[in-house]
């Protein structure tokens, strides 16, 4: 069975050109969205590294701040903050019979009513 008018050859010329036509409409819109997909990507590359130099310029700032001179110059200034006496220090152990001073000299026993080593606020167990 022949569907009538498929068998002439401007027919067959006809579709042949809408096949082209089809054809390099699609190549043109790839291209073009190849293109425009392109321009995105070089757009996201630059901002991409655009951030990771501001990133390593923040950690170089981190570094900067958290610098032990540095806490310890805003300890003097703003805070007025100084360091303590070796007399002053206390090394705090769990057994209150072997806590020392940082110069090795022993403390006294605390008192009955004094807090113990292990009621100390603020201690990691």
């Amino acid at each position: 069975m022949k569907l009538p008018g498929t068998g002439s050859p401007l027919f067959l010329i006809a579709v042949s050109a809408m096949i082209c036509v089809a054809s390099a409409l699609a190549i043109v819109y790839t291209r073009h969205e190849s293109r425009r997909l392109f321009v995105e990507l070089e757009s996201l590359t630059a901002e991409r590294d655009r951030l990771n130099i501001e990133w390593g310029q923040l950690q170089i700032e981190q570094s900067t701040w958290a610098t032990h001179a540095r806490i310890e110059q805003v300890a003097r200034e703003a805070l007025a903050l100084s360091r303590p006496r070796p007399a002053d220090i206390y090394v705090i152990t769990r057994d209150a019979a072997a806590a020392r001073r940082a110069d090795g000299q022993p403390v006294a026993s605390p008192r009955p009513d004094a807090p113990g080593v292990d009621d100390v606020p603020g201690e990691r167990r």
